[in-house]
Protein backbone atom coordinates (compact mmCIF):
# COMPACT_ATOMS: atom_id res chain seq x y z
CA UNK A 1 0.00 0.00 0.00
CA UNK A 2 3.09 2.16 0.54
CA UNK A 3 4.56 1.57 -2.95
CA UNK A 4 3.03 4.41 -5.22
CA UNK A 5 3.63 6.88 -2.46
CA UNK A 6 7.57 5.00 -3.01
CA UNK A 7 6.86 5.69 -6.98
CA UNK A 8 5.84 9.26 -6.61
CA UNK A 9 9.08 9.98 -4.34
CA UNK A 10 11.26 8.25 -6.90
CA UNK A 11 9.99 8.75 -10.56
CA UNK A 12 10.16 12.71 -12.05
CA UNK A 13 7.75 15.06 -11.94
CA UNK A 14 5.29 14.37 -14.53
CA UNK A 15 5.85 17.19 -16.09
CA UNK A 16 8.67 16.39 -17.57
CA UNK A 17 7.63 12.89 -18.32
CA UNK A 18 5.96 11.47 -21.84
CA UNK A 19 2.20 10.50 -21.36
CA UNK A 20 2.59 6.91 -22.29
CA UNK A 21 5.65 7.29 -19.37
CA UNK A 22 2.65 8.29 -16.92
CA UNK A 23 0.32 5.99 -17.68
CA UNK A 24 3.44 2.86 -16.92
CA UNK A 25 3.95 4.72 -13.34
CA UNK A 26 -0.27 4.69 -12.60
CA UNK A 27 -0.19 1.33 -13.63
CA UNK A 28 2.28 -0.15 -11.58
CA UNK A 29 1.07 2.01 -8.62
CA UNK A 30 -2.18 0.43 -8.69
CA UNK A 31 -0.82 -2.76 -9.16
CA UNK A 32 1.24 -2.59 -6.26
CA UNK A 33 -1.10 -1.26 -4.20
CA UNK A 34 -3.36 -3.97 -4.99
CA UNK A 35 -0.67 -6.38 -4.15
CA UNK A 36 -0.04 -4.36 -0.92
CA UNK A 37 -3.81 -4.76 0.18
CA UNK A 38 -3.88 -8.37 -0.70
CA UNK A 39 -1.03 -9.36 1.64
CA UNK A 40 -2.49 -7.38 4.08
CA UNK A 41 -6.07 -9.05 3.37
CA UNK A 42 -4.02 -12.57 2.93
CA UNK A 43 -2.55 -12.16 6.96
CA UNK A 44 -6.05 -11.20 8.06
CA UNK A 45 -7.55 -14.21 6.63
CA UNK A 46 -5.45 -16.15 8.12
CA UNK A 47 -5.62 -14.84 11.73
CA UNK A 48 -9.33 -15.15 11.52
CA UNK A 49 -8.66 -18.70 10.22
CA UNK A 50 -6.87 -19.53 13.34
CA UNK A 51 -9.32 -17.77 15.34
CA UNK A 52 -12.30 -20.15 14.20
CA UNK A 53 -10.04 -22.93 14.39
CA UNK A 54 -9.68 -22.55 17.94
CA UNK A 55 -13.55 -21.22 18.61
CA UNK A 56 -15.20 -24.30 16.22
CA UNK A 57 -14.90 -27.00 18.57
CA UNK A 58 -16.72 -25.10 21.28
CA UNK A 59 -18.94 -23.13 19.52
CA UNK A 60 -20.45 -25.95 17.74
CA UNK A 61 -21.41 -28.08 21.01
CA UNK A 62 -22.35 -24.74 22.91
CA UNK A 63 -25.01 -24.14 20.18
CA UNK A 64 -26.16 -28.26 19.73
CA UNK A 65 -26.36 -28.01 23.64
CA UNK A 66 -28.71 -24.65 23.54
CA UNK A 67 -30.81 -26.30 20.77
CA UNK A 68 -31.24 -29.85 21.55
CA UNK A 69 -30.90 -29.45 25.64
CA UNK A 70 -27.38 -30.31 27.08
CA UNK A 71 -25.31 -29.56 29.79
CA UNK A 72 -27.05 -24.84 28.99
CA UNK A 73 -30.28 -26.10 28.87
CA UNK A 74 -29.85 -26.48 33.07
CA UNK A 75 -29.03 -22.75 33.29
CA UNK A 76 -30.38 -20.96 30.33
CA UNK A 77 -33.77 -22.40 29.32
CA UNK A 78 -35.92 -23.21 32.37
CA UNK A 79 -39.08 -21.04 32.31
CA UNK A 80 -40.00 -22.74 35.35
CA UNK A 81 -36.72 -22.40 37.33
CA UNK A 82 -37.58 -26.15 38.44
CA UNK A 83 -35.45 -28.20 40.63
CA UNK A 84 -35.43 -31.50 42.38
CA UNK A 85 -35.42 -29.69 45.57
CA UNK A 86 -39.09 -27.78 44.62
CA UNK A 87 -40.72 -30.73 44.48
CA UNK A 88 -43.70 -30.94 47.00
CA UNK A 89 -43.79 -33.80 49.73
CA UNK A 90 -44.60 -36.46 47.61
CA UNK A 91 -45.61 -38.89 50.54
CA UNK A 92 -48.50 -41.08 49.83
CA UNK A 93 -48.04 -40.80 45.95
CA UNK A 94 -47.38 -44.60 43.67
CA UNK A 95 -44.86 -44.18 40.91
CA UNK A 96 -43.68 -46.40 38.71
CA UNK A 97 -40.54 -45.91 36.21
CA UNK A 98 -39.54 -48.40 33.17
CA UNK A 99 -35.66 -48.43 32.67
CA UNK A 100 -35.22 -47.05 36.23
CA UNK A 101 -31.87 -49.47 36.47
CA UNK A 102 -29.44 -46.74 35.04
CA UNK A 103 -29.53 -43.50 33.29
CA UNK A 104 -32.56 -41.56 33.44
CA UNK A 105 -35.18 -43.67 35.02
CA UNK A 106 -32.79 -44.31 37.68
CA UNK A 107 -32.63 -40.48 38.54
CA UNK A 108 -36.30 -39.94 37.97
CA UNK A 109 -36.96 -42.96 40.68
CA UNK A 110 -34.41 -41.33 43.01
CA UNK A 111 -36.29 -37.85 43.26
CA UNK A 112 -39.62 -39.43 43.22
CA UNK A 113 -38.19 -41.48 46.45
CA UNK A 114 -36.72 -38.73 48.01
CA UNK A 115 -39.45 -36.87 48.15
CA UNK A 116 -41.17 -39.27 49.79
CA UNK A 117 -43.09 -41.46 47.61
CA UNK A 118 -43.60 -45.11 46.91
CA UNK A 119 -41.52 -46.11 43.57
CA UNK A 120 -41.51 -49.30 41.94
CA UNK A 121 -38.61 -49.69 39.71
CA UNK A 122 -39.04 -51.08 36.55
CA UNK A 123 -36.02 -53.52 35.25
CA UNK A 124 -35.39 -55.98 32.59
CA UNK A 125 -35.40 -58.95 35.25
CA UNK A 126 -36.48 -59.03 38.89
CA UNK A 127 -32.55 -59.41 39.91
CA UNK A 128 -31.38 -55.98 38.06
CA UNK A 129 -35.04 -54.11 39.73
CA UNK A 130 -33.80 -55.12 43.02
CA UNK A 131 -30.28 -54.23 42.64
CA UNK A 132 -31.75 -50.75 41.18
CA UNK A 133 -34.52 -50.70 44.77
CA UNK A 134 -31.73 -51.31 46.49
CA UNK A 135 -29.12 -48.67 45.19
CA UNK A 136 -32.09 -46.04 45.23
CA UNK A 137 -33.22 -47.26 49.30
CA UNK A 138 -29.08 -46.28 50.19
CA UNK A 139 -28.89 -42.89 47.60
CA UNK A 140 -32.33 -41.33 49.41
CA UNK A 141 -31.18 -42.88 52.66
CA UNK A 142 -28.82 -39.78 54.16
CA UNK A 143 -30.99 -37.31 55.85
CA UNK A 144 -33.95 -39.10 55.87
CA UNK A 145 -36.50 -39.31 58.69
CA UNK A 146 -37.95 -42.43 57.32
CA UNK A 147 -37.53 -44.74 54.18
CA UNK A 148 -39.51 -44.82 51.35
CA UNK A 149 -41.26 -47.33 49.90
CA UNK A 150 -39.09 -48.74 46.66
CA UNK A 151 -39.77 -51.93 45.24
CA UNK A 152 -37.98 -53.69 42.01
CA UNK A 153 -40.73 -54.87 39.44
CA UNK A 154 -39.98 -56.11 36.01
CA UNK A 155 -40.68 -54.88 32.47
CA UNK A 156 -39.62 -57.31 30.56
CA UNK A 157 -39.39 -55.31 26.68
CA UNK A 158 -38.16 -58.13 24.74
CA UNK A 159 -41.59 -59.66 23.47
CA UNK A 160 -45.03 -57.83 23.44
CA UNK A 161 -46.66 -61.01 25.18
CA UNK A 162 -43.76 -60.48 27.90
CA UNK A 163 -44.40 -56.63 28.17
CA UNK A 164 -48.19 -56.92 28.78
CA UNK A 165 -47.64 -59.90 31.33
CA UNK A 166 -45.27 -57.30 33.06
CA UNK A 167 -47.95 -54.63 33.33
CA UNK A 168 -50.66 -57.48 34.49
CA UNK A 169 -48.12 -58.02 37.08
CA UNK A 170 -47.07 -54.64 38.08
CA UNK A 171 -51.47 -53.49 37.75
CA UNK A 172 -51.81 -55.82 40.16
CA UNK A 173 -48.91 -55.09 42.68
CA UNK A 174 -49.87 -51.24 42.74
CA UNK A 175 -53.47 -52.47 43.20
CA UNK A 176 -56.15 -49.55 42.67
CA UNK A 177 -52.92 -46.71 43.18
CA UNK A 178 -51.15 -45.64 40.54
CA UNK A 179 -50.30 -41.46 40.29
CA UNK A 180 -47.66 -41.68 37.94
CA UNK A 181 -46.25 -43.53 34.91
CA UNK A 182 -43.28 -42.65 33.51
CA UNK A 183 -42.24 -45.21 30.02
CA UNK A 184 -38.64 -44.28 29.85
CA UNK A 185 -36.72 -47.18 29.03
CA UNK A 186 -35.42 -47.65 25.22
CA UNK A 187 -32.79 -48.40 23.00
CA UNK A 188 -30.57 -46.89 20.69
CA UNK A 189 -28.55 -49.60 18.49
CA UNK A 190 -26.68 -46.96 16.28
CA UNK A 191 -26.23 -43.93 14.52
CA UNK A 192 -26.42 -42.26 11.49
CA UNK A 193 -26.76 -44.47 8.24
CA UNK A 194 -25.36 -47.24 9.64
CA UNK A 195 -27.68 -50.26 9.73
CA UNK A 196 -25.09 -52.43 11.62
CA UNK A 197 -28.33 -51.90 14.46
CA UNK A 198 -30.46 -53.62 12.57
CA UNK A 199 -32.20 -56.43 14.57
CA UNK A 200 -35.76 -58.21 15.18
CA UNK A 201 -37.37 -59.03 18.17
CA UNK A 202 -38.90 -62.74 19.05
CA UNK A 203 -41.78 -61.58 17.58
CA UNK A 204 -40.18 -60.72 14.14
CA UNK A 205 -40.51 -57.12 14.55
CA UNK A 206 -37.51 -54.22 13.87
CA UNK A 207 -36.40 -53.89 17.12
CA UNK A 208 -36.18 -50.06 17.78
CA UNK A 209 -40.06 -49.36 17.07
CA UNK A 210 -40.34 -52.73 19.38
CA UNK A 211 -38.87 -52.11 22.08
CA UNK A 212 -39.40 -48.23 22.21
CA UNK A 213 -42.92 -47.99 21.02
CA UNK A 214 -45.10 -51.46 21.10
CA UNK A 215 -43.65 -52.63 23.58
CA UNK A 216 -44.23 -50.30 25.96
CA UNK A 217 -47.72 -49.86 24.63
CA UNK A 218 -48.81 -53.64 25.42
CA UNK A 219 -47.27 -52.52 29.14
CA UNK A 220 -49.21 -49.63 29.56
CA UNK A 221 -52.63 -51.21 28.39
CA UNK A 222 -52.55 -53.61 31.40
CA UNK A 223 -51.93 -50.05 33.73
CA UNK A 224 -54.48 -48.13 31.76
CA UNK A 225 -57.69 -48.68 34.01
CA UNK A 226 -55.35 -48.35 37.30
CA UNK A 227 -54.70 -44.79 36.22
CA UNK A 228 -57.95 -43.95 34.99
CA UNK A 229 -59.09 -45.04 38.80
CA UNK A 230 -56.10 -43.05 40.62
CA UNK A 231 -57.47 -40.16 38.53
CA UNK A 232 -55.60 -37.64 38.91
CA UNK A 233 -53.04 -38.94 37.46
CA UNK A 234 -50.71 -39.11 34.79
CA UNK A 235 -48.68 -40.68 31.65
CA UNK A 236 -44.82 -39.37 30.30
CA UNK A 237 -44.05 -41.11 27.53
CA UNK A 238 -40.44 -39.94 26.57
CA UNK A 239 -39.91 -39.37 23.07
CA UNK A 240 -37.20 -37.16 21.62
CA UNK A 241 -35.94 -34.59 19.33
CA UNK A 242 -34.87 -37.46 16.91
CA UNK A 243 -38.15 -37.56 15.78
CA UNK A 244 -36.92 -35.14 13.38
CA UNK A 245 -34.66 -37.68 11.94
CA UNK A 246 -37.82 -40.21 11.20
CA UNK A 247 -38.26 -41.28 7.33
CA UNK A 248 -39.46 -38.56 4.95
CA UNK A 249 -43.08 -40.69 5.12
CA UNK A 250 -42.67 -40.06 8.92
CA UNK A 251 -43.32 -44.31 9.90
CA UNK A 252 -42.66 -46.77 7.64
CA UNK A 253 -44.86 -49.30 8.11
CA UNK A 254 -42.70 -51.77 5.79
CA UNK A 255 -40.21 -51.54 8.32
CA UNK A 256 -42.34 -52.48 11.65
CA UNK A 257 -42.58 -56.30 10.07
CA UNK A 258 -39.12 -57.10 8.05
CA UNK A 259 -39.44 -60.27 6.00
CA UNK A 260 -38.22 -63.38 8.00
CA UNK A 261 -34.63 -63.49 7.53
CA UNK A 262 -34.43 -67.31 6.84
CA UNK A 263 -35.89 -66.64 3.71
CA UNK A 264 -32.85 -65.35 2.61
CA UNK A 265 -29.45 -66.63 2.11
CA UNK A 266 -28.21 -65.74 5.24
CA UNK A 267 -29.41 -63.11 8.19
CA UNK A 268 -26.47 -60.75 7.04
CA UNK A 269 -27.23 -60.73 3.35
CA UNK A 270 -29.12 -57.25 2.49
CA UNK A 271 -32.18 -58.55 1.20
CA UNK A 272 -32.80 -59.39 5.27
CA UNK A 273 -32.54 -55.45 6.13
CA UNK A 274 -35.58 -53.31 4.31
CA UNK A 275 -35.11 -51.65 1.65
CA UNK A 276 -33.76 -48.13 2.43
CA UNK A 277 -33.40 -48.69 6.27
CA UNK A 278 -31.10 -46.76 8.64
CA UNK A 279 -30.41 -46.97 12.30
CA UNK A 280 -30.94 -43.49 12.92
CA UNK A 281 -34.34 -43.36 11.11
CA UNK A 282 -35.51 -46.45 12.45
CA UNK A 283 -34.27 -44.79 16.32
CA UNK A 284 -36.27 -41.38 15.03
CA UNK A 285 -39.39 -43.74 14.10
CA UNK A 286 -39.68 -45.22 17.17
CA UNK A 287 -39.77 -41.48 18.79
CA UNK A 288 -42.25 -40.19 16.15
CA UNK A 289 -44.53 -43.32 17.01
CA UNK A 290 -44.20 -42.55 21.01
CA UNK A 291 -45.40 -38.87 20.32
CA UNK A 292 -47.75 -39.62 17.95
CA UNK A 293 -49.21 -42.42 20.32
CA UNK A 294 -49.10 -39.64 23.26
CA UNK A 295 -50.87 -37.40 21.92
CA UNK A 296 -53.61 -39.67 20.85
CA UNK A 297 -53.82 -41.31 24.40
CA UNK A 298 -54.19 -37.97 25.69
CA UNK A 299 -57.07 -37.42 23.47
CA UNK A 300 -58.85 -40.65 25.09
CA UNK A 301 -57.95 -40.55 28.65
CA UNK A 302 -58.27 -36.67 29.11
CA UNK A 303 -61.49 -36.31 30.10
CA UNK A 304 -61.12 -38.99 32.53
CA UNK A 305 -58.42 -37.71 34.78
CA UNK A 306 -55.42 -38.80 33.23
CA UNK A 307 -52.66 -36.01 32.31
CA UNK A 308 -50.55 -37.04 28.99
CA UNK A 309 -47.12 -35.75 27.62
CA UNK A 310 -44.41 -36.72 26.23
CA UNK A 311 -40.75 -34.90 25.90
CA UNK A 312 -37.34 -34.90 25.00
CA UNK A 313 -34.64 -35.07 27.86
CA UNK A 314 -32.05 -33.28 25.95
CA UNK A 315 -28.66 -34.64 24.74
CA UNK A 316 -27.68 -37.19 27.59
CA UNK A 317 -24.94 -39.04 28.06
CA UNK A 318 -26.46 -42.39 29.55
CA UNK A 319 -26.87 -46.28 28.96
CA UNK A 320 -28.97 -45.85 25.87
CA UNK A 321 -26.23 -44.90 23.41
CA UNK A 322 -23.97 -47.44 25.32
CA UNK A 323 -24.20 -49.79 21.58
CA UNK A 324 -22.93 -47.25 19.33
CA UNK A 325 -20.53 -45.88 21.77
CA UNK A 326 -18.60 -48.60 22.44
CA UNK A 327 -19.25 -51.05 19.58
CA UNK A 328 -17.70 -50.96 16.26
CA UNK A 329 -20.89 -50.17 13.98
CA UNK A 330 -20.15 -48.58 10.51
CA UNK A 331 -19.96 -45.07 11.69
CA UNK A 332 -17.13 -45.77 13.50
CA UNK A 333 -14.55 -48.12 10.48
CA UNK A 334 -12.95 -46.51 8.00
CA UNK A 335 -11.05 -43.94 7.10
CA UNK A 336 -13.27 -42.01 4.43
CA UNK A 337 -13.92 -38.22 4.88
CA UNK A 338 -17.10 -39.12 5.72
CA UNK A 339 -16.44 -41.39 8.30
CA UNK A 340 -13.74 -39.07 9.89
CA UNK A 341 -16.24 -36.70 9.99
CA UNK A 342 -19.09 -38.54 12.02
CA UNK A 343 -15.95 -39.69 14.46
CA UNK A 344 -15.58 -36.24 15.03
CA UNK A 345 -18.75 -34.69 15.47
CA UNK A 346 -19.82 -37.55 17.68
CA UNK A 347 -16.80 -37.76 19.80
CA UNK A 348 -16.33 -33.89 19.89
CA UNK A 349 -19.92 -31.95 19.55
CA UNK A 350 -21.97 -34.59 21.09
CA UNK A 351 -19.18 -35.29 24.01
CA UNK A 352 -19.10 -31.70 24.38
CA UNK A 353 -22.78 -30.54 24.36
CA UNK A 354 -24.03 -33.80 26.71
CA UNK A 355 -25.47 -33.62 30.25
CA UNK A 356 -25.48 -35.83 32.73
CA UNK A 357 -28.48 -37.76 34.04
CA UNK A 358 -29.12 -35.75 36.80
CA UNK A 359 -30.13 -32.90 34.97
CA UNK A 360 -31.81 -34.57 31.82
CA UNK A 361 -34.25 -36.13 34.22
CA UNK A 362 -35.31 -32.90 35.50
CA UNK A 363 -38.26 -32.20 32.61
CA UNK A 364 -39.76 -35.85 33.10
CA UNK A 365 -40.15 -35.47 37.30
CA UNK A 366 -41.57 -31.89 36.39
CA UNK A 367 -43.63 -33.41 34.30
CA UNK A 368 -44.92 -36.73 36.51
CA UNK A 369 -45.09 -35.17 40.32
CA UNK A 370 -44.86 -31.04 40.04
CA UNK A 371 -48.16 -29.59 40.72
CA UNK A 372 -47.71 -26.67 38.34
CA UNK A 373 -47.55 -29.54 34.69
CA UNK A 374 -51.31 -30.27 34.20
CA UNK A 375 -52.12 -26.81 35.27
CA UNK A 376 -50.28 -24.86 32.91
CA UNK A 377 -50.02 -26.96 30.16
CA UNK A 378 -52.93 -29.08 28.30
CA UNK A 379 -52.67 -32.59 27.89
CA UNK A 380 -50.95 -34.29 25.04
CA UNK A 381 -48.34 -31.18 25.23
CA UNK A 382 -44.70 -32.39 23.89
CA UNK A 383 -41.70 -30.82 26.26
CA UNK A 384 -38.06 -29.75 25.72
CA UNK A 385 -35.66 -29.44 28.44
CA UNK A 386 -36.12 -27.88 31.06
CA UNK A 387 -40.31 -28.25 31.24
CA UNK A 388 -40.66 -25.90 27.84
CA UNK A 389 -43.25 -26.84 25.53
CA UNK A 390 -43.02 -27.44 22.30
CA UNK A 391 -43.78 -28.93 18.96
CA UNK A 392 -43.11 -32.30 17.10
CA UNK A 393 -40.80 -30.91 14.79
CA UNK A 394 -41.18 -33.52 11.65
CA UNK A 395 -43.66 -32.42 8.88
CA UNK A 396 -46.00 -35.19 9.19
CA UNK A 397 -46.36 -34.88 13.12
CA UNK A 398 -49.56 -33.54 12.65
CA UNK A 399 -50.85 -35.61 10.32
CA UNK A 400 -54.26 -37.05 11.33
CA UNK A 401 -53.89 -39.65 8.54
CA UNK A 402 -50.29 -40.85 10.11
CA UNK A 403 -51.70 -40.99 13.32
CA UNK A 404 -54.71 -43.08 12.32
CA UNK A 405 -52.70 -45.52 10.30
CA UNK A 406 -50.27 -45.75 13.34
CA UNK A 407 -53.35 -46.73 15.35
CA UNK A 408 -54.73 -49.32 13.23
CA UNK A 409 -51.30 -50.98 13.04
CA UNK A 410 -50.23 -50.91 16.32
CA UNK A 411 -53.80 -52.49 17.49
CA UNK A 412 -53.28 -55.03 14.60
CA UNK A 413 -49.47 -56.29 15.67
CA UNK A 414 -50.90 -56.05 19.86
CA UNK A 415 -53.54 -58.22 18.76
CA UNK A 416 -51.27 -60.41 16.83
CA UNK A 417 -48.50 -61.12 18.81
CA UNK A 418 -49.44 -60.17 22.67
Amino acid sequence: SLSPLTLALLCPPPSTMRPAQVIHVCVVGAVAAACGWLFVCGWVLAACGVMVAMVLPLSLPLVLSHLAGGWTARHWSNPTAFSYASLADLTGHVYAVTGATSGLGLVTATELARRGATVYACGRTQSKANDAARAILQAVAAGADALPSVFGAVADLSTLRAARLSGEALAKRVASRLDGLVLNAGIHANFGSSTAGFARTGDGLEQHMAVNYLAHVAFFKPLEDVLVASAPSRLVVLSSMAERTSPKAGIRFDWLEPPDPTTAATASEPSAVPAGYTDGEAYGMSKLATALWAQAVSGRLSGRGVWVCSLHPGIVSSGLQRAYKSGDGAWRAGSTGVALALRWLRKTCFGLAETQASAGALTQVWAVASRDAPVDHPSGTYFEPVARPSRLGHPRAQDPYLSAKLTQETTRILNEKS
